[in-house]
């Protein structure tokens, strides 16, 4: 929200128009305009639900208000596309910006980068959620070189759900959050959108529109695909639905070319391929049905089954499954031994010298114990990470335990 609206809204209420006041509440997230709405309802003399309607008003032109040529498709590349050499292309161009943890990460991206384009035949749309432990670990610069390959990019820090889930019912962007951790915890609507985008069939969210002067209910498809970027491990809801790409900062005897957003001319050629691959390839893929190993669980099979076609059809069969098993395998079942282990360590812990006077251990203290002790996995828990509360606590839930 600009200065000028924020002024606005506070200015004496001798000075407030009903319908700028919506209009610039509209502009708002849900979570903020959750904070002003009882208060400038009061100051405007109205009920609060009267409020909402106005402003989901505003909302709802201002979806309808965003231009097409956002949205405008690249011409597809003018001559057939090899997907291998496509595909490694992709990776190389990734390679010149960040370092990803391991080579299947990086094969993973370069995968989903096509199929974001050959969303169409998919049945299930996995999230590429790209994960940080900490700052500065090359997050953002991969979400913004994602941004570059996929089809109609919108970010969607700085629209309201309202307008999101018009563009893309409209337009079937690719949807990108940055700072998701933040984002999605506050916003419960931009959490259902992404979380309900996950299977064709559901991909709907209701929402009341005005229809001649009166409110009706009106489903809206959310079938579009995701990439997401942020510090930390995803909710277990997203987890399940997500490809994650765990990211690492650079080793001071590493180097990488800096990303700058004016000097991107060479996104568009890899941009107009990926799309003439898919256009040529879209019914082959709505055909296949890819070998897919048991060790990965239904979930994550069904997230890696359109991109393990894309992969069989572009000669990297084998490179996909690897990169799903290093990425996505045994998940279940490393989960049930671990949280074995976990009790027996955390018995240990409570039972040790270091809790001499106290019963209880903070979920990140619990954490930085587990990760110090030898011969275990903690230290090396995800892609290199040490293993988070959060991870704790997910294993744990099972049992009834969890942070008071």
């Amino acid at each position: 929200m600009t200065n000028i609206d924020d002024a606005f809204i506070n200015a004496p209420e001798a000075e407030v128009d009903a319908e700028t006041v919506a209009r610039v509440l509209a502009k708002l997230s849900h979570f903020e305009y959750d904070r002003k709405r009882q208060a400038e309802a009061d100051r405007l003399g109205v009920r609060v639900s009267t409020l909402d309607a106005e402003v989901e008003r505003h909302r709802t032109r201002s979806a309808e208000d965003v231009p097409a040529e956002m949205f405008t498709a690249d011409d597809p590349w003018p001559d057939p596309v090899d997907g291998g050499e496509l595909l490694d292309s992709l990776c190389a161009t990734l390679d010149r910006f960040v370092r990803f943890s391991s080579p299947e990460a990086r094969d993973a991206t370069a995968i989903w980068t096509v199929f974001a384009h050959a969303h169409d035949a998919a049945m299930i749309s996995p999230i590429l959620a790209i994960e940080s432990p900490e700052k500065r670990c090359g997050k953002t610069t991969l979400l913004s070189t994602v941004a570059l390959l996929v089809p109609r990019a919108l970010s969607a820090v700085n629209c309201s759900p309202s307008v999101i889930f018009r563009a893309i019912e409209k337009y079937q962007p690719t949807i990108l959050i940055d700072e998701a951790d933040t984002f999605l915890r506050d916003d419960g609507d931009l959490r259902g959108i992404i979380n309900g985008g996950h299977n064709r069939l559901t991909a709907f969210v209701m929402r009341n529109v005005e229809v001649a002067g009166d409110y009706e209910p009106r489903q809206f498809r959310v079938w579009t695909p995701k990439c997401i970027s942020l510090i930390g491990d995803l909710a277990d809801t997203l987890q399940d639905r997500s490809i994650v790409i765990n990211m690492r900062r650079k080793l001071s005897n590493e180097s990488v070319d800096r990303f700058r957003a004016d000097r991107v001319t060479w996104a568009g050629d890899l941009r107009r391929k990926a799309a003439r691959w898919a256009s040529d390839n879209l019914n082959r893929l709505k055909d296949a049905d890819p070998d897919i190993t048991t060790e990965l669980h239904d979930r994550a099979a069904d997230n890696w089954r359109t991109m393990l076609a894309i992969a069989d059809l572009c000669g990297w069969g084998d490179r996909a499954r690897r990169a799903a098993m290093v990425l996505s395998g045994n998940a279940d079942e490393d989960d049930d031994n671990a949280t074995v282990m976990l009790l027996a360590d955390c018995r240990e812990i409570f039972g040790s010298e270091q809790l001499p006077s106290r019963s209880t251990i903070s979920p990140r203290e619990l954490a930085e114990q587990l990760a110090v002790i030898e011969g275990r996995p903690w230290a090396d828990w995800r892609g290199g990470k040490a293993i988070s509360d959060r991870s704790v606590g997910r294993l744990l839930a099972p049992f009834g335990i969890k942070s008071q």
